[in-house]
């Protein structure tokens, strides 16, 4: 699994502690990204994470699971309680959290950014004719960090393959095609990208 697929794995988990969630919001994956907590930090994980306590202590924030020492809550309610009280939350953390609960308001988000999936991956079939939609797909699970022409929700990387299902200069083929112009190896310029969605 990739970094970017880790990093989804903790978003949809049912429950985040505190130190997670101080973790999440920010994009850092609580595992690979750990920052080591300390109150005397300006780091924005431990703001936010010793911020949470406090609310925790205070009788602010309700636990669903775990005890006193070791509590865990529902994501959503971590998030809606940041943003209200004026604390960053990512965007893009917040969508796919959304996104995979299916929550109101979020279905049309998803519908509008399928087009723009599939148009990229149409650009990076030209470029690497050789690609699986599979390869394709975990490629353009990073698509939303660097999509700047306007905001690109995050979707899972099974749902861009469920997108992709049929697509590709491959699609119906048995086998490798013959011409191969870039190895498997070579890596997606993403920035090249999405200067070439930005241009359309």
């Amino acid at each position: 699994m990739n970094k970017e697929g880790a990093l989804y794995e903790w978003v949809i988990q049912a429950t985040w502690s505190l130190e997670e969630c101080a973790h999440l919001i920010h994009q850092l994956n609580p595992e690979m990204d750990a920052i080591e907590l300390s109150d005397t930090s300006n780091h924005p994980v431990c703001r936010t994470f010793y911020w949470l306590k406090k609310e925790f202590e205070k009788g602010r924030l309700h636990h669903i699971s775990g005890d006193l020492h070791a509590p865990r809550f529902s994501p959503g309610t971590l998030m809606r309680h940041l943003e209200e009280k004026g604390h960053y939350v990512s965007q893009r953390i917040r969508n796919f959290y959304d996104a995979a609960h299916g929550h109101q308001g979020k279905s049309d988000q998803i519908s509008n950014s399928r087009p723009v999936y599939i148009q990229a991956a149409e650009l990076i079939w030209k470029e690497h004719p050789h690609w699986s939609a599979t390869r394709v797909s975990e490629e353009l699970g990073n698509l939303p960090n660097y999509f700047t022409k306007n905001s690109l929700s995050a979707v899972s990387v099974d749902t861009i393959r469920k997108w992709l299902k049929g697509k590709g200069p491959n699609a119906g083929k048995g086998g490798r095609p013959k011409s191969i112009k870039i190895s498997d190896d070579d890596p997606l310029d993403i920035t090249w990208l999405d200067k070439q969605l930005s241009n359309k």
